[in-house]
This record gives C-alpha cells, structure tokens and sequence, in this order.
C-alpha cells in the first residue's frame, strides 16, 4: 500500500483516556457506514455530525478534509480515545482514507508502553481480532513497527517508529478500504506499489527484519521469515520449527535443496536464478584456480600454490577452503568472474526488474573475498536479500539477516557479482 505523500499528525494524550464527555462525536460513526463509507463525499461526512463545525479544507485542490482540537469547541474521538487531528483523503469526491497521526512524543518507555495497549486493546475490541503480526523496519536508523487488522469493510494499520534515544518518536493509524490481499494473497499491482524511492536514487523495499525469536544463526528461517513478513503471511511456531528445521544451517551443500525445503514449508513458489559453485564442485574449482592464476600472473599478483592449503587423510584429499579464499587477491579473482560478462548482465537485470516488481531476490554470498565492514574476514557462505538498488551510484542494495544493524547496505554490482554464489525467488501465491 503506498504511502501518502503528506502526512497529518494528531495527539492521543494519556491524559484524556478517561471519560468521553458528551461534546466529544466519534470517527466510529463513519466506519458504521460499513462498505458504504468509501462512497461518502465530504458534505456526507460533515452530515454525519450535525450541528458541529468539525472539519476544514487543508488544501487548496480540496481533497483533505482535516479536523483540528483547536479549531472549536467539537471533539472527535476514536475508540474513546481523543484525537488532536485527522485528515479525511478524498479522492474523485469519495472518502478514500483516514489518517490519524501523532505529535512526536518525548514520553518515557512506561508512558510509551500503556499507550501502546491502550491502542492496541482499543482496536482489538473495536474489530473483535488480534492484529496481524508486527513487521519492523529499519531506514536511516529509525525502527518502525505496524500492527494490522483486517477487516471485511476497511483496513486499519497501527504504526509507531523509535529513534536512537526515544522510545517512541510517532504513532499514526490509518484507516482505509479492504486489501484485496486480505487471505495473504498479492497481486502483481500490489507488490510494485511496494517499491520506494529516495533522493539519493535508491530504489528499494522496505524488507522487515526478523523478530527477535529467530537466533543468529538460523539464517534459513530468518530469511523465509522477512519474506513472510513482507509479503503479510504470518509465520506460526509451527511453520517457525518447519523453517529451523531446514537444511542449511551447517552449509550449503545443496542451495537448492535449502529453497526448496523453505518453499514446502511456506508454499511459496521457488524459482532459481542463478548457481556459481566454483568452490563448491572439484571439476570447477579446478578451473577457477587455473583461471585465478593466468589472471594473477599477468596482474603481478602471487599465484595460489593448492599444496600449502591441502589436507590429506586416509579416506580423502580436501582443500582449506578458508584458506585459500584469505590468500586471494580479491582484484583478480573479480576479474575471472567478470569474464563471465554475460550471466553478469543477466543478473543485472534480474535484480533490477524484481525489484521493480516489488519481489526481493534471495542470495547466498561468499563472506571473506571481498572485505565488508563489520563482517568478519573467513571464507563462509551467508544468506541475504537483496532489495533495492541504486542508478546513481551502481550499486546493489541489501539486507543481512541476523540483526538491526545491518537493515540496508550497498555494494557495487561488480563486488556483489564476485561474491555471488546463488541467486533466487521464493513467491507466494498471486491473486489473478
């Protein structure tokens, strides 16, 4: 659902979660109108509460109709709680959304934490469910959180973000017509309104991190959980014990066999884009390493010596494959991958028109060829997401799975083409 481009804010006070006086009109009295609510023009809203100049134009192109405490003696409430100020969007002279934001607030965690009950208690007895999960997201190191409830008439999102100091900076909800993904289903329309944009030319969606309950290293079942959380798909403890239960969490030996088992359990459709197992098959390591060093004599570089690296047992032969990657020239060895100019280009474009499709691409990198900061230097293959990318400074952006800290990162597409080592989709069901 896209967000609006100006949003109102309006300022739900602890204090006024007593008694509900007898001046005070509730916005509950346009959701009675059922279905018939998103047909309401904004003298029919007005009419709603006869005798109260409640509302005001907040634009010249009349399309937000906005109340404000301060602007007469009529109050609104909303689940008995008082509102400060609201704006009613209307599009083609029909009600088409209402948004309810707070003031910023500099209250104190406890002050944050009952407002937040008192919230979500209010909703829940006002749609008679619990919420839809609570997706977290992370941009320019603000977390914002949603709680949703589905309803047969209208959608209601509950939103709050927290800065570094704050426990809470804003809350906002918002009220607007039924999502025709309400059984978990998306359309191909809704998930590229999924895609946003930035000043400094990003392109990206807005990915949730994995709730605290997924460990560090369960990083197949914390990136099945992203996408369920993103395409608004709950994951339950049964589904959660499904996804831990993939195979993965010691290597990759099969990456597909890994997608595949996160597919099952989720009933996503998996599609694969792309395998690069020059260290993963003896046949093709061989040849990365003669390539590796035709590469690193012309460049002056010293060639790779497998002897110094190898383990011999009884039973069999083995490289250290930690090893070998940490005395790699990480200039050469992108330039052997990058003679691979046209699956290069190829993932280019996979990226690029996923994204634009609103559907994050699935990758397992190659951690310790390519120095990243704060990742630890060792030879290992981790599972991301890739979910956005930028023009401007041709770059792939990407998330991490593991914590808060690493939400969004940005690597150029020829780093993020030497240390690529699967790339793929996993779908949920589209609605036709």
């Amino acid at each position: 659902m896209k967000n609006l481009v100006r949003y109102s804010f309006f300022c739900l006070c602890l204090a006024g979660f007593c008694a509900v006086s007898a001046a005070q009109s509730a916005i509950e009295e346009v959701l009675k109108k059922e279905k018939a609510m998103w047909g309401m023009t904004p003298q029919s809203l007005t009419e709603l509460f006869p005798g109260k100049n409640l509302f005001q134009w907040a634009d010249v192109s009349k399309t937000e109709f906005r109340y404000s405490a301060d602007s007469g003696p009529g109050k609104l409430t909303f689940a008995g709680l008082p509102v400060d100020e609201a704006i009613f969007i209307f599009k083609n002279d029909k009600l088409s959304k209402i948004c309810l934001s707070p003031l910023s607030r500099k209250d104190t965690a406890t002050a944050h934490d009952e407002l937040l009950k008192k919230l979500n208690d209010a909703l829940e007895g006002l749609t008679g469910k619990k919420a839809d999960g609570e997706p977290l997201s992370i941009t320019g190191g603000k977390k914002s959180y949603s709680r949703n409830w589905h309803c047969k008439d209208y959608f209601i999102e509950l939103k709050w973000s927290s800065g570094k100091t704050l426990q809470a900076e804003s809350f906002s909800l918002n009220i607007s017509p039924p999502l025709k993904s309400a059984d978990g289903r998306n359309s191909k329309k809704s998930l590229a309104e999924k895609v946003k944009g930035n000043n400094e030319g990003d392109r990206y969606l807005e990915v949730p991190i994995p709730g605290q309950e997924q460990g560090g290293d369960d990083f197949v079942a914390a990136v099945a959980t992203q996408l369920l959380n993103y395409y608004g798909l709950k994951a339950d403890p049964k589904l959660q014990e499904k996804l831990s239960a993939a195979p993965g969490n010691n290597g990759f030996a099969d990456i597909e066999k890994v997608i595949r088992s996160c597919a099952a359990a989720t009933g996503f459709k998996y599609s694969k884009l792309y395998l690069n197992n020059d260290m993963s098959n003896m046949q093709n390591f061989d040849r990365m390493v003669k390539l590796y060093n035709t590469e690193a004599r012309k460049s002056k570089v010293q060639i790779l010596s497998l002897q110094k690296y190898m383990k011999v047992s009884e039973m069999r032969t083995a490289y250290s494959l930690s090893g070998i990657v940490s005395a790699m020239d990480p200039g050469v060895y992108k330039k052997i991958r990058l003679k691979d100019n046209i699956n290069f280009k190829k993932f280019q474009k996979e990226v690029i028109e996923n994204i634009d499709s609103g559907i994050p691409v699935i990758w397992a990198a190659k951690l310790g060829i390519i120095k990243e900061e704060n990742i630890p230097q060792q030879y290992a293959i981790i599972l991301r997401l890739i979910s956005g990318y930028n023009e401007k400074e041709d770059k792939v952006v990407y998330t991490d799975y593991w914590d808060e800290a690493h939400p969004q990162k940005k690597m150029s597409w020829e780093d993020a083409w030497a240390v690529t080592f699967f790339t793929g989709l996993l779908t949920p069901k589209m609605e036709r």
